[in-house]
């Protein structure tokens, strides 16, 4: 029997969408400890995830220094 994984790449990508600290460390944890247990379509998501994420923070950050 193979093991699940805590999470769908699917329930990732929706809790990564409200970009919470708790969605980022669900992420780093998925990456570091489960990621042999998704499918190749499933890793896809997650990188896409993960991109989004990268580019979202990026931003955020760039509007932080606007502010200043």
């Amino acid at each position: 029997m193979k093991k699940q994984p805590t999470y769908t790449a699917a329930e990732i990508r929706a809790m990564c969408l409200k970009l919470d600290i708790d969605s980022y460390r669900i992420l780093v944890q998925v990456i570091d400890e489960e990621l042999d247990l998704y499918d190749s379509e499933e890793i896809a998501e997650l990188c896409h995830v993960s991109m989004m994420i990268f580019t979202r923070t990026l931003l955020m950050g760039s509007m932080k220094n606007l502010d200043k």
